[in-house]
């Protein structure tokens, strides 16, 4: 089979008309342009933008797409950027013309929002239950290593409170398996038993040298 050679040809500019006015529009995205597309929308969608749109949300989608259209209009049109009307990123008519305008769009969208859902699964299993119980646990530990400089009074109030903790813990959806709550329960409660212990433990009377 003889091999040929194989050049990619990028659309010449269109003109799309908007309002009366004419807007040059590139109509492709190029790998380079995709990527880094990509990387911006994923560190608005899932960082925390300075620029807060909707507080409270765990996703920033608004300030997202918004950032993904005025990439766009600086990538591959020839709009003005400096003071734009900030709701042009609404105006769902301009947008269809521009996107429809790009041949490779519909593929981008899809290489995006795979990514997206990529990183939020990795997310669901970096807090998943195995992983909130593994901290805890981690905590835990930590609390009993100190154990040793507090006071029996002090340590039995701590163990009672953190039992309690463990019961709310147990009614939430955080923990429903009887046997991931035993497995931090009964670590701190054999370790407070073992300095009470300790700690009232009467001294040994020490010898007179004669």
């Amino acid at each position: 089979m003889d091999k040929v050679k194989l050049e990619i040809k990028i659309p010449e500019k269109v003109i799309i008309n908007y309002n009366g006015v004419d807007i040059e529009v590139v109509p492709f995205l190029t790998i380079a342009q995709e990527a880094f597309l990509i990387q911006k929308y994923i560190e608005d969608y899932f960082g925390k933008p300075e620029d807060i749109l909707i507080y409270g949300t765990r996703y920033h989608y608004l300030e997202a797409e918004t950032k993904l259209k005025n990439y766009l209009i600086q990538l591959i049109t020839n709009i003005e950027i400096e003071d734009l009307d900030v709701n042009i990123y609404s105006d769902s008519v301009l947008w269809n013309k521009i996107e429809d305008e790009i041949v490779n769009y519909y593929d981008f969208e899809m290489k995006l929002y795979e990514v997206v859902n990529s990183v939020k699964e990795e997310e669901s299993i970096k807090y998943s239950i195995g992983s909130v119980i593994s901290n805890l646990v981690d905590k835990a530990n930590i609390f009993i290593e100190k154990m040793e400089d507090m006071d029996a009074e002090k340590i039995k109030e701590a163990g009672e409170k953190g039992l309690e903790l463990i019961d709310r813990l147990e009614k939430t959806s955080v923990l429903r398996n009887p046997a991931d709550v035993a497995e931090i329960v009964n670590p701190v409660e054999t370790s407070v038993k073992k300095v009470i212990t300790k700690k009232t433990r009467k001294p040994r009377a020490k010898k007179v040298v004669e």
